[in-house]
């Protein structure tokens, strides 16, 4: 008998909504990992760059050290100018993850590969939609619940990121399948 992964997030609902430099982080999508090449942080800023129009409240909150090629993802981030879009925490402990991910309009995983894909699942028992890779070890966790994306392609992840965000239907129908 196989047994799966499971998770449990201690969140306190009535804990005040997370801030940033006494600023509230307001609507927000989050990425929970190593800021590094192999989970493709640095397709997610250019699919931001791409959404920076269409969407300009939106903002990106990388929760994460930084690892290999870290520091392309930081350049990246200075260069398109998005330094007032991009909230870069660093290393969070698990109840500010908790927090953070209980807070967020979505949970974003682009990754080019992963062994299980924990985030989704927490996303998902959190109640928060979540779009990732279409990659297999995504799709184990995410059946029909997530929204894929081309991790290749950033325009494909600005796409995913938009049309969960502008449905708030398709969010509530990813939630219930996701729980």
């Amino acid at each position: 008998v196989v047994v799966p992964h499971g998770v449990e997030i201690e969140h306190n609902p009535s804990q005040p909504p997370l801030t940033l430099r006494g600023e509230d982080l307001g609507k927000y999508i989050l990425f929970i990992g190593r800021i590094e090449k192999k989970k493709n942080v640095l397709g997610l800023i250019h699919a931001l760059q791409i959404l920076r129009e269409r969407m300009p409240d939106i903002k990106l909150v990388l929760a994460g050290s930084l690892g290999y090629g870290g520091e392309d993802v930081l350049q990246a981030i200075k260069t398109f100018k998005l330094e007032d879009r991009v909230i870069q925490l660093g290393y969070v402990e698990q109840t500010e993850y908790a927090q953070l991910l209980y807070q967020a309009a979505l949970l974003i995983l682009p990754s080019f590969g992963e062994g299980f894909g924990l985030p989704v699942l927490e996303a998902m028992t959190a109640g928060v939609p979540v779009v990732c890779s279409d990659i297999d070890a995504l799709h184990e966790v995410g059946g029909n619940a997530a929204q894929y994306v081309n991790p290749q392609d950033p325009q494909s992840i600005a796409r995913g990121i938009a049309v969960v965000l502008k449905n708030e239907m398709l969010q509530s129908e990813m939630i219930r399948s996701g729980k």
